[in-house]
């Protein structure tokens, strides 16, 4: 009976997780940008937390990867860059 239990609660905390993280990170699928991981968002891909790199020189490189619109996560939150006036105008 303990073992059943288990099972069951081990299944609804795996679906639970499952629906939070589709839930967390809503991408803009025609917006470019590197793909979040849960909780951290593109904190540990873009070496944040743990290097002595600028967010300038981190943004650097985002816009040569990604062109001069691109998304980013810090988190659990979605950001947009735009690196030309006229993005922002339309």
């Amino acid at each position: 009976m303990l073992n059943i239990l288990l099972l069951i609660t081990s299944l609804l905390v795996a679906i639970m997780v499952y629906v939070m993280k589709q839930r967390y990170f809503k991408r803009q699928k025609d917006v470019p940008g590197l793909e979040p991981q849960f909780l951290f968002g593109n904190l540990l891909q873009l070496n944040v937390l743990f290097s002595h790199r600028s967010l300038t020189d981190i943004f650097k490189q985002l816009h040569k990867t990604y062109g001069d619109i691109y998304q980013y996560w810090n988190g659990p939150r979605s950001y947009y860059v735009f690196n030309k006036f006229e993005h922002v105008m339309h």
